[in-house]
C-alpha cells in the first residue's frame, strides 16, 4: 500500500518529536498539553474546496454566529456541525498530550491512540487515519448548514446505515461517511465505534478513502516546500517562510462562486478584493501562480465596468450588508482600492510569468480607475455615499475626499498601467506633495486636511523614497506605533486611539506596510526589526506556526481569525520585496529588478532564495551586503555540492 509507509513515518513523527523540535525540525509544528482547556485553540485542515475548523484536541464544536465556519465544510455547506471523539469513555480534551500539524496533516497523539486526519485536495473528502490498544467512540452531528450571508439551516436528514457506512441525504448536500467500525444513527447524528488496532473515518462526497490519497494530499501540500525556498542562515526565519507559503495555499478554494483565496478562517472564509490580492502577490513569488491568476480572474468575473469587488459571498442567498455610522450599505462593492490593487496584482502576474492573459481586462479596470478621478486632479476620492470607500470601514464615513492610502495604489496602478502601455505616465510625487504636511502625511484631504496617525499613512512610502518618507518612517516606527509584536492600526498619540480593532489594535498586515516602506527607503535594519515580528508571532502562536489576523494594542494577545492569508503573505511579501528589494515591474528583467542588499545586523554573510520560477527557468538569488546576484538553478546547486 501506497499511503502505509507514509502513515508509519507520520505516527513515528508524532511519537518522536516534542515543542523543543519546533526550533530544529523545519517541516512540523509540535504543541504539547498540561491540561485540558490548554487544547481549546483552533486548529486547520484545509483541501482546496473543503476544510475542517476543529479544536486542537480534536473535537469540533459549534460556534455561535453564522459567520463563523467551525465544523467539518465541504464547498459553501458545512455537513459536520460537531465531531466529538471518546477514547475509553474519556474526552479527547481529557486525553491528548500531543498535536502535530505538518505539511497537509494534523497528528494526534492520545497516549493509548494516535490519528492522523487529511482534507483530499478538490475531492471534498476528509479522512481520519486512529492506531491504538483500545475502543475509540466518535460522534458527528450531520445537520447542515450553509456560509454567510445565508442563514439557512437544514432540518433533518434521511441516515442510511449499512456495514461500514452511513449515506446521509441532506437537505443541501448528500454526503457519505465510511468506517473500519460500526455505525448507528439516531436523528441527525452518525455514531462511529471502533476497536483496537487500526482504523479509519471517511467523510466524503465521492466514496471512501482509496489507497494513495495521503500521497496525492502530501504531494499537493509539498508544492511550497520546493518552490522559492528562503536559507538566510537563521533557522526560525526560514521555517515562518516555509509556512507562510503554506498558509497561502490553505487559502486557496474553489467554490460554486470560483476558485480563489479566502481571507481567513475560521471567519471570513470566503473571498474579499483587497485579502486576496494581497495574498496573490505574494503566492507569485512562491510559485503559486496559476492560483493567483484565478484570483485575479474570480474578482474581475464579478466585477462592475471594471470595479473590482471588495466581498464575493460564496452561497448564492441572504443579505451581504454591513452598518457604518448609520449607513447600511452592501458589501460587494464596498471598496475604493480593490481596483487599483487588482492592477498591482496583475503586474506581477506579467512579471513573473511573461504572459499577458487578460489584456481587455486589465484595460476595463483602468477606464474605472479614471473615472474615480472627479475633477481630473490626478488623484482619485473617496465617495461614501456610493459605497467608494477605503479601509478601515469602521470610519470611512470620516474619509470622503482624498485619502493618502488610496490614492498611494492608484497612482502605483497608474504607473505600472504606463509601464504595461495602458495610460500615461505618473509619478508618485503627486501624493507627496499633496499629502506631505509638513512632518506627517495627511490621513486624508476633504472639506479641509485631516491628520490622523494611521498605519494608511506609510503606504506612500512602499512606493517611493525621498528625504520626507525616511523622516515620517523614523517617526512612525517609534513605540506609540510600533510594538515588539507589530505595527499599530493607529497611534497612541491620535485622539482616536482606543486600542480597538481599526484604532490601535496591531495587524501583521500594516507591519508589512511598514516594512517594505522602511527597506524601500534604505532603512534596512529598522525594516528587518519590522521583519522578525512575524517570526516572534508565529512561534509564541497558539497554534504553532501561524500570525494571527491582529493582537491587542497594549499586549502580545492574540486576537481575531487565527488563520489570517494577509498576515502571512506580508511577511513572504516583505523577505521578497522588502530584503531582497526585488521591484516585480514587468518591463524588468529578474536580475535588473533585484536591489537589495542585507541589512548590517543580518546574522550571516549571505541569505538565498532558491528554486524561484522566473517566466519558466529556475534561479536562486544571493543577497549579500554588497549587493544582489541571480544564477540559474542548476548552476548554483552544482556550485553549492
Amino acid at each position: 500500500m501506497r499511503d502505509r509507509q507514509i502513515l508509519t513515518e507520520i505516527l513515528s513523527t508524532l511519537t518522536r518529536v516534542g515543542e523543543g523540535d519546533n526550533h530544529r525540525e523545519m517541516e512540523v509544528w509540535v504543541k504539547e498539553f498540561r491540561g485540558p482547556l490548554s487544547s481549546y485553540s483552533f486548529s486547520l485542515i484545509s483541501g482546496n474546496g473543503s476544510h475542517l475548523v476543529s479544536y486542537q484536541n480534536g473535537d469540533a464544536l459549534v460556534t455561535d454566529g453564522h459567520r463563523s465556519r467551525t465544523g467539518l465544510w465541504f464547498a459553501d455547506v458545512c455537513v459536520a456541525r460537531s465531531i466529538r471523539f471518546r477514547f475509553s469513555g474519556m474526552r479527547s480534551a481529557e486525553r491528548i498530550r500531543k498535536y502535530v500539524r505538518g505539511l497537509g496533516y494534523i497528528a494526534r497523539d492520545y497516549g493509548m491512540t494516535q490519528t492522523v486526519q487529511f482534507m483530499v485536495p478538490g475531492q471534498g473528502k476528509f479522512v481520519c487515519f486512529l492506531r491504538g490498544q483500545e475502543e475509540v467512540e466518535v460522534e458527528i452531528d450531520t445537520t447542515q448548514s450553509r456560509a454567510w450571508p445565508s442563514t439557512a439551516t437544514g432540518g433533518e436528514n434521511s441516515i442510511a446505515v449499512r456495514k461500514g457506512r452511513a449515506d446521509v441525504s441532506g437537505s443541501m448536500l448528500p454526503v457519505s461517511i465510511h468506517t473500519t467500525g460500526t455505525v448507528e444513527a439516531r436523528g441527525n447524528t452518525v455514531r462511529v465505534m471502533l476497536g483496537p488496532g487500526e482504523n479509519r473515518i471517511t467523510v466524503s462526497l465521492l466514496g471512501d478513502y482509496r489507497d494513495g490519497d495521503l500521497l496525492s494530499t502530501l504531494a499537493y501540500h509539498s508544492r511550497v516546500r520546493d518552490n522559492c525556498v528562503l536559507r538566510s542562515g537563521d533557522f526560525r526565519f526560514d521555517k515562518v517562510f516555509l509556512w507562510a507559503k503554506h498558509d497561502m495555499l490553505e487559502m486557496f478554494n474553489t467554490t460554486p462562486a470560483g476558485s480563489g483565496f479566502f481571507a481567513g478562517y475560521p471567519v471570513f472564509s470566503w473571498f474579499f478584493g483587497r485579502d486576496g490580492l494581497w495574498i496573490s502577490m505574494a503566492a507569485m513569488a512562491a510559485g503559486l501562480e496559476r492560483e493567483a491568476l484565478e484570483h485575479l480572474r474570480l474578482l474581475f468575473s464579478h466585477s462592475d465596468r471594471g470595479r473590482i469587488p471588495h466581498e464575493i459571498p460564496i452561497t448564492g442567498d441572504g443579505d451581504p450588508s454591513f452598518e457604518i455610522g448609520k449607513k447600511k450599505i452592501g458589501t460587494m462593492y464596498m471598496s475604493v482600492d480593490s481596483s487599483p490593487l487588482w492592477v498591482l496584482a496583475y503586474a506581477r502576474y506579467v512579471f513573473w510569468t511573461g504572459e499577458h492573459p487578460m489584456g481587455e481586462e486589465l484595460l476595463e479596470v483602468s477606464r474605472f480607475l479614471a473615472s474615480l478621478d472627479s475633477d481630473s486632479d490626478g488623484l482619485i476620492e473617496n465617495r461614501f455615499s456610493e459605497g467608494l470607500i477605503g479601509w478601515p470601514e469602521s470610519w470611512a464615513d470620516r474619509r470622503d475626499g482624498k485619502c493618502v492610502d488610496a490614492n498611494a495604489w492608484y497612482t502605483e496602478a497608474r504607473r505600472l498601467l504606463w509601464g504595461m502601455g495602458v495610460s500615461g505616465e505618473v509619478d508618485m510625487r503627486k501624493v507627496r506633495d499633496t499629502f506631505w504636511d509638513g512632518s506627517v502625511f495627511l490621513d486624508s484631504i476633504g472639506e479641509g486636511k485631516r491628520r490622523i496617525l494611521s498605519s494608511s499613512t506609510v503606504v506612500p512610502c512602499m512606493y517611493m523614497e525621498c528625504e520626507e518618507c525616511r523622516r515620517f518612517l523614523d517617526f512612525m516606527a517609534g513605540e506609540h506605533m510600533l510594538t515588539p509584536w507589530g505595527m499599530r492600526s493607529m497611534s497612541t498619540t491620535d485622539p482616536m486611539y482606543d486600542g480597538g480593532y481599526h484604532t490601535g489594535t496591531v495587524w501583521p498586515l500594516m507591519s508589512g506596510w511598514l516594512s517594505l516602506a522602511l527597506f524601500r527607503n534604505g532603512m534596512r535594519d529598522r525594516g528587518l526589526e519590522a521583519l522578525k515580528t512575524f517570526v516572534d508571532a508565529a512561534f509564541s502562536s497558539d497554534d504553532p506556526g501561524r500570525i494571527n489576523e491582529t493582537y491587542s494594542a497594549s499586549e502580545f494577545v492574540p486576537t481575531g481569525q487565527f488563520a489570517q492569508g494577509w498576515s502571512s503573505s506580508l511577511f513572504v511579501q516583505s523577505v521578497i520585496e522588502g530584503l531582497f528589494g526585488l521591484t516585480p515591474d514587468p518591463w524588468l528583467g529578474l536580475q535588473d529588478a533585484l536591489t537589495g542588499r542585507l541589512p548590517e545586523g543580518w546574522p550571516s554573510g549571505r541569505a538565498t532564495i532558491g528554486n524561484i520560477n522566473y517566466r519558466g527557468t529556475r534561479y536562486t538569488i544571493v543577497l549579500g551586503k554588497d549587493g544582489a546576484r541571480l544564477e540559474e538553478e542548476a548552476a548554483w546547486q552544482e556550485r553549492s555540492r
